[in-house]
């Protein structure tokens, strides 16, 4: 019976994996960090809870709808660029809620956050998957979820603060902030997007 040994990790990984997961914390940090921020918005725009429901439910929405083209988006241009690009999204449509006048405006800014947030999170699943050695994917994985998490127990938390002590207006500037920083360390450190690298030809072979 012949024993065939696991592949060897490629060398280097720990660094792009490590600032894929910053960027997964910055972006989960600003979504799931949002609902402390809804009864105040909700006060501000005299929201019905009918808008209520579609301004918190359009993330479903958008979710359903984003997802493939954000991964065609990142098999044609890269994740990294595509990754970082939603980031910047997410900072964008954030500084922009806050400056939003009607809930026909806070509504088209959310839209805009979640547009750029779904585009991030898909290619940070690939960026995962294209990084990390195919013995510890599962792992890997795992980490990434964790990482998620602790971004929601930091983020509520962080949130409640902010609007507490500067109003909501001023707390979403800070998940634009944490977004912004997020895309500057992973575009920084997250090497380029190649058409066929060794990981690259590795996700394709699993899935031929």
């Amino acid at each position: 019976m012949t024993m065939t040994s696991a592949p060897a990790a490629p060398k280097g990984w720990l660094l792009p994996f490590g600032v894929t997961l910053v960027a997964m914390f910055a972006l989960q940090l600003s979504n799931l960090g949002f609902s402390p921020l809804l009864p105040s918005i909700q006060q501000e725009f005299g929201m019905s809870y009918t808008q209520l429901g579609l301004f918190t439910g359009m993330y479903g929405l958008l979710a359903i709808a984003l997802s493939v083209p954000a991964g065609l988006s990142a098999k044609r241009l890269g994740e990294k660029r595509v990754l970082g690009a939603g980031l910047l999204g997410v900072a964008v449509g954030s500084v922009l809620l806050g400056e939003a006048w009607n809930f026909e405006s806070a509504i088209a800014f959310r839209g805009l956050t979640i547009f750029g947030y779904r585009f991030a999170f898909v290619c940070v699943l690939i960026a995962v998957a294209l990084t990390a050695p195919r013995s510890l994917r599962g792992r890997t994985m795992g980490v990434l979820g964790a990482t998620s998490a602790l971004a929601s127990v930091v983020g509520a938390p962080l949130g409640g603060l902010l609007v507490r002590e500067f109003g909501w207006r001023v707390a979403i500037l800070g998940y634009a902030g944490m977004a912004v920083l997020g895309t500057i360390v992973f575009w920084t450190f997250y090497p380029p997007s190649t058409d066929q690298g060794p990981s690259e030809g590795n996700a394709h072979a699993e899935h031929g």
